[in-house]
């Protein structure tokens, strides 16, 4: 909204992000957001639009980075393979530290937010396009540069990244087993290797 930062902003924000990665966002009330950040309602709703925007900032923050971490693997990696499996080691570290780390930010998101609330829905859709936006361009630039044959579309590719990835973390969560990092990597390599 147009307030001058006081600092205060920040801190809601802060605490919203926290509250909302560890309980989710239907377990997180504007009370419990506005007692973490020391203050009040109406402190709160100079800044944001209540708990639906702080939502979209909380998911519009931690998809910048998941983005960044895509970007970041990509510019490492020496082929489409070793950047898949410099983004699921990644993942697999945070892992490793379950008190820190509840899975993706967005993906949990998306799985607390009722289908009704539509325009949530077409926001978080909007995050995950980003995603397969990014994967897209950096596997068209492997292919554009002869790294990686053009057998499968780029879109394809793309899909199976973020299916392994997300279906790595999924499981990760339902059964604790770091194992299906290095599994999800498996299956992206055989299925890059099914194209040959």
């Amino acid at each position: 909204m147009g307030r001058k930062k006081t600092g205060l902003d920040q801190r809601i924000l802060k605490e919203a992000d926290a509250l909302f990665y560890r309980q989710g966002y239907v377990n997180t009330g504007i009370q419990q957001i506005v007692q973490n950040a020391a203050t009040n309602k109406p402190g709160l709703y100079n800044y944001f639009e209540g708990k639906e925007g702080l939502a979209r900032q909380y998911l519009e923050r931690r998809n910048e980075q998941v983005l960044n971490d895509i970007i970041e693997a990509g510019d490492q990696a020496n082929s489409v393979s070793d950047f898949f499996a410099r983004w699921m080691h990644f993942t697999r570290d945070l892992a490793r530290n379950p008190a820190e780390y509840n899975g993706c930010p967005v993906a949990n998101f998306a799985l607390q937010t009722p289908a009704e609330e539509t325009a949530m829905q077409s926001f978080i859709h909007e995050m995950g396009q980003k995603w397969q936006t990014r994967l897209i361009a950096y596997i068209r630039k492997e292919m554009s540069i002869g790294r990686l044959e053009r057998k499968l579309p780029a879109a394809s590719l793309a899909r199976r990244m973020l299916l392994a990835h997300q279906g790595a973390i999924t499981m990760w969560k339902i059964t604790g087993k770091l194992d299906y990092f290095d599994e999800a990597v498996e299956l992206f390599r055989n299925s890059l290797a099914q194209q040959d």
